[in-house]
């Protein structure tokens, strides 16, 4: 996205929406494979989040800066909520915004997205460009449902701000129209009074002076003039047009209203205006062409301007900064008449409210009386305040219960334990209600304080507040105790699940209420409670621990005492939502958490043991899944097919994993899985494998074979495949029996397949040899067949892949074709590649052919003699080059990248050079053709001539070794270019490789005009005829300078193509064109290149290491040449006696086997 940015026409910076749509596009495509594919397991789900939040702020638009992408999604937002947006309907706006929260929860600086929005959405309020304010709310709703009330307290208060500024306007203009009449009322004027505490909005520092066509409508405000905008109409044209401009712009052009030109420094005195925002926007007005620049700092309005439109918007970019601070008159309203209703319940008033006295008022009563409060309990007080402020608005119980403590006396420093206890008591009172929503953080510093103070209190012996918190302590157990108590009877009368959902709704208020009074005495966890537990006291616990402790000895155990009530009703359910019953799942997970958390070790309440969780649920549940499943493995089968039973133990597995989810730990579920899956396979453990391998022989054969009894019911092998390696795959080794079994039936069928071709071929009509072609073909068909196995029948497991691929490289490389040779694969899946690649290949789509080289690239890779494959691919494509047979350039460059991506840039470094070299053959043609055409005539150039320079070093090319005369004809331009050549390359030397070469001769002897192609060697004899009616064999010897027995199979292919008769007893009948078998030349360079690879090998790791004992170089040198061939041992040693002699290498005396690097 960068890079396109970058490379437009455009700026460099990205574009907000298409930076939104390509984070989303990832978002989208990968959330989808994690719902689909991972069936949204949480950990993937994790993943995914970690993933997008790190791409989503560090990114090649960000840069190291994690606040781009905020900005950038700011502004995305803000272009949709824009009138201008293009979105035509409200649903497509309101799922383009919900797209925008997508990537907002991944925003690591929200208060950046937050600072940047709101600036945003004052623009365009201020502006009136918000498409609507449903629009607006919306948006705000959903930050405020991410982010909480805080984050969008402002946004609301600005919309709060816009809708009584427009009723305000409307008021003052129905007042000054009563007061001033209409004529006062010329100009039209609107204002919006916003809150300086919720815009982000600088005032400006100036002293602005107002014009007076404005003057009258002023009042003492801080006017934001630097925001404001206004409407002028160019009285002074022919053609009246209206300026919407700022307010500064307006001021500086009133004043030509009494004036024709103006200085700067004029316009300075009589705007007020600072001289930095003064020169700005008369550059902004000269460019608009409304003013002219006659002289320096002399402007006028210039009489000529002429526009396209009659309304024409003058621009200028408003500075803004942030301030913060809320408000909120309705929350101050609802706790006023809350606290209304309470002072008249209990008549006791302590707030620090600004209204104190007026709700005595509103009571009746005076300040003494309000100290004069009745007892009544808390539930009942709440009760009655929702009766009497029901009638103003609905009250939440949360509202009373804060309001009320807030209206609670906090006790002085002198105040004795009793008191400071009945204070605590009162608040913890109110948290362990429901709902527990907690304490405002005014009233819950008071509480902390208190506690704090009574813990700590100055001018006692550490004695003394050693026994006051171990009285506070002693408290917190009663108080716990006590709260518990009726719990505790009312689960006397409960069983099964009423018994759960009391206990669980229970435990939720309950732990809520301990971590909230937990938090109040912290000061008491870190000091008293912590020195107790240091100096090895027992049965002293953090608060929150001993709110746990309490319920585990007073509720859980209590109950569970009681014929395991509470872990059989889990248990219950458990196993009605086994046998297909629905239940509340969500219930148990909730008593089953609460199992972990009462799992606490009594030696140190810090330390987990999850003993309850185990001892109660984790183990039971796994005793009772195994009884379960033991009787389902004996019955099962002998009611219903082999098949119809892997079917249901995958579906048992699959409820079994769901329950794990919701209320088991991965690691102990991954336990309890096993165990049931070890159940299902019981005594079915061999008919399963056996099964495995009939499935395999069956699939083999497609599904010919003979029938078998556990494929019923239409279902595919490769499902019963699935089947049998997911249920033994839960079992402890239980796939690699199943592994073993895979890869010699993948192993097996590729050497049967290979056996039946060369049957094939030795009982047909062709030769021996079998086509290359059809060998390839033979070992792709066994390849795809059983790939697709073990993709899909076996699920792609990781131990089955490498099985199928340890059998394929069993099968490639040793089979009956190959013998016990293994550099036969090698050589014919190279004929097959260069039969691809030639121009006769009868492959018609460039599409098909890229598919062909890929196939050839997959046995590539079970190849072990990769280096026999590199020198017969080096050798044709060599001829492909020189005889221009080659398909494509295209096509060879593709398969050379194959095979670099493959084995590596070393391994393809002489092929390249290849193509480098005829690119710059061509090039050298070009050259010596120009040079030679502005040198001779063209009578002495009428010899069509080619020619490619070769580098020896990386050609598979042999040079003659006869003495070979050059013909006449040619003698010229052989010449010319060796001269040519050394001139241009001076100190080169080039060897005529005649046995390569190609020419063209035509028969001028004959009627008919024949043009023969032929070989150089052909060439010289056929043009001796141009001066001698007959030669014999020692005279083309003399005339040529070819060796003896090429020349006669030279003479051999003429005379067979009756070129050339015999006269005499002179028979030839031999391999026409070629020398020598190629395959026999071709091996003797890979065995020379073997030999000095291996000797490279040994040089470059006795040079490391200095000293080496030989059996761990011998080890070392097969691990570094494995990649390219398997060396062979004897020729390691051979190679390190040859070092030896050559004196790189020596034996050290006495030492054995140890060898030292001299060189």
């Amino acid at each position: 996205l960068t890079q396109a940015a970058g490379e437009g026409s455009a700026a460099t910076e990205v574009e907000p929406k298409a930076y939104v749509d390509a984070l989303l596009e990832v978002h989208a495509r990968n959330q989808e494979t994690v719902n689909r594919d991972f069936k949204s397991e949480a950990g993937f789900v994790a993943s995914l989040d970690r993933a997008c939040k790190d791409f989503v702020n560090k990114n090649a638009a960000t840069g190291t800066s994690t606040t781009k992408s905020p900005e950038l999604l700011a502004k995305h937002a803000d272009a949709l909520l824009r009138k201008s947006n293009k979105v035509s309907r409200d649903e497509e706006l309101e799922d383009a915004l919900n797209k925008v929260m997508i990537l907002f929860k991944y925003i690591e600086d929200k208060d950046v997205f937050q600072t940047l929005y709101t600036t945003k959405l004052s623009k365009r309020f201020m502006h009136g460009v918000s498409v609507s304010g449903n629009a607006e709310a919306s948006m705000i709703a959903k930050l405020k449902e991410a982010c909480g009330v805080k984050y969008t307290n402002k946004l609301q208060r600005m919309l709060t701000d816009v809708s009584l500024s427009k009723k305000l306007t409307e008021i003052f203009k129905e007042k000054m129209a009563q007061t001033d009449g209409e004529s006062e009322l010329d100009v039209s004027f609107s204002v919006m009074v916003l809150g300086i505490h919720f815009w982000p909005l600088t005032a400006p520092t100036h002293e602005f002076v107002i014009p007076k066509d404005i003057l009258p409508t002023g009042r003492k405000l801080t006017w934001l003039w630097n925001y404001s905008k206004n409407e002028l109409r160019t009285n002074y044209l022919k053609e009246q047009y209206i300026l919407t401009c700022s307010s500064y712009q307006m001021a500086i052009l009133v004043q030509y209203n009494d004036h024709e030109t103006l200085s700067l420094g004029e316009l300075l005195e009589l705007t007020g205006i600072s001289k930095e925002s003064l020169v700005q926007l008369l550059g902004v007005l000269v460019k608009a062409k409304i003013l002219i620049n006659e002289e320096q700092d002399q402007y006028g309005l210039n009489p000529s301007y002429e526009s396209k439109t009659i309304r024409v918007t003058l621009n200028l970019p408003i500075k803004n900064a942030e301030s913060a601070g809320v408000h909120n008159t309705v929350d101050e309203y609802k706790t006023r008449v809350i606290l209304i209703a309470i002072t008249k319940q209990v008549g006791i008033i302590f707030l620090p409210f600004p209204m104190v006295a007026d709700v005595l008022v509103s009571c009746g009563l005076k300040s003494d009386e309000s100290k004069k409060g009745k007892e009544m309990k808390n539930q009942q007080l709440i009760q009655e305040v929702i009766a009497r402020v029901s009638q103003h608005f609905t009250p939440r119980v949360s509202d009373i219960k804060k309001t009320h403590m807030s209206s609670l006396p906090t006790p002085g420093a002198d105040a004795d334990l009793a008191e400071v206890w009945s204070f605590l008591k009162e608040g913890m009172d109110y948290m362990m209600m429901p709902p527990n929503d907690g304490v405002s953080y005014h009233k819950y510093m008071d509480y902390y304080a208190v506690a704090y103070n009574c813990c700590t209190m100055s001018g006692r012996r550490a004695s003394q507040n050693n026994l006051i918190g171990s009285d506070i302590y002693n408290h917190l157990i009663a108080y716990f105790t006590a709260y518990l108590k009726h719990i505790r009877d009312a689960t006397d009368n409960l069983q099964g699940e009423a018994l759960l959902q009391y206990y669980a709704n229970e435990w939720d208020r309950y732990a809520t209420g301990a971590n909230h009074i937990n938090r109040i005495f912290t000061h008491l966890n870190r000091h008293w409670i912590k020195r107790e537990s240091d100096e090895g006291r027992k049965g002293v616990y953090t608060v929150y621990t001993l709110a746990l402790v309490r319920w585990r000895q007073d509720i859980f155990l209590h109950i569970q005492n009681k014929s395991e009530k509470l872990s059989n009703a889990v248990l219950r359910l458990i196993v009605e939502q086994r046998n297909g019953k629905t239940i509340d799942a969500g219930l148990v997970k909730r008593v089953v958490s609460s199992f972990a958390s009462l799992s606490l070790k009594d030696a140190d309440s810090k330390e987990a043991t999850l003993d309850v969780y185990k001892d109660y649920f984790e183990t039971p549940l796994i005793n009772t899944a195994e009884k379960y499943y033991k009787r389902q493995s004996e019955l099962f089968p002998a009611e219903s097919s082999f098949s119809g039973y892997l079917k249901q133990a995958a579906e048992w597995l699959k409820e079994e994993e769901d329950h794990v989810e919701q209320y088991m730990s991965r690691i102990a579920g991954e336990t309890f899985l096993g165990r049931c899956a070890a159940c299902l396979v019981g005594e079915h453990a061999g008919s399963l494998r056996e099964s495995f391998k009939s499935l395999l022989d069956f699939d083999k054969d497609g599904g010919t074979g003979p029938s078998l009894t556990f494929l019923s019911g239409g279902r595919h092998v490769s499902t019963d495949l699935r089947s049998i390696c997911a249920l033994l795959a839960r079992t402890p080794g239980g796939l690699e029996p199943l592994r073993k079994k895979f890869e010699g039936h993948v192993k097996e069928a590729g050497l049967t397949a290979v056996a039946k071709l060369t049957q094939a071929t030795v009982e047909g009509n062709a030769a021996t040899e079998v086509e290359p072609k059809a060998y390839f073909d033979a070992l792709l068909e066994i390849h795809t067949k059983y790939q697709e196995t073990a993709s899909r029948g076996l699920r792609g497991e990781v131990g089955f892949v490498a099985s199928f691929d340890r059998a394929c490289k069993d099968f490639v490389n040793k089979n009956a074709v190959t013998g016990p040779s293994s550099t036969k694969s090698p050589e014919l899946l190279a004929k097959h590649a260069d039969a691809l690649l030639r121009k006769n290949n009868k492959i018609e789509e460039d599409n098909d052919l890229a598919e062909a080289l890929n196939k050839v690239m997959i046995l590539f890779k079970y190849i072990v003699d990769k280096d026999v494959f590199q020198k017969f691919y080096a050798a044709k494509l060599s001829k492909r080059l020189i005889h221009g047979a080659s398909a494509s350039d295209e096509a060879e460059a593709s398969m050379i990248a194959k095979l670099k991506e493959e084995c590596g840039f070393d391994y393809t470094n002489g092929l390249e050079r290849m193509f480098a070299d005829m690119s710059l053959s061509k090039d050298l043609m070009s050259n010596f053709k120009e040079k030679m055409a502005q040198a001779h005539d063209g009578s002495e150039l009428g010899l069509s001539f080619s020619i490619m320079v070769l580098s020896p070093n990386f050609w598979p090319l042999t040079a003659p070794t006869d003495k070979f005369v050059i013909p006449k004809d040619i003698l010229p331009t052989y010449e010319r270019f060796t001269r040519y050549y050394g001139q241009r390359h001076q100190g080169r030397k080039l060897t005529w490789l005649w046995n390569y070469s190609k020419n063209e001769v035509r028969t001028k002897y004959l009627k008919e005009e024949y043009v023969l192609t032929c070989s150089s060697y052909q060439m010289a004899v056929l043009v001796q005829y141009n001066d001698h009616d007959t030669l014999s064999l020692d005279e083309l010897l003399e005339a040529t300078g070819i060796s003896r027995e090429i020349l006669v199979q030279v003479l051999g292919v003429l005379v067979k193509t009756k070129i050339l008769i015999v006269r005499g007893q002179d028979q030839y009948n031999l391999n026409p064109g070629e020398v020598k078998a190629e395959s026999v030349d071709v091996l003797k360079t890979v065995h020379e290149d073997r030999k000095y690879a291996i000797e490279a090998a040994i040089v470059r790791v006795m040079k490391a290491q200095k000293r080496m004992k030989n059996q761990q170089l011998i080890q070392e040198v097969v691990i570094q040449i494995s990649q390219r061939f398997t060396p062979q041992v004897p020729d390691i040693k051979k190679a390190i006696d040859s070092l030896i002699e050559k004196e790189y290498l020596e034996r050290v005396e006495g030492e054995g086997d140890l060898l030292r690097y001299l060189a």
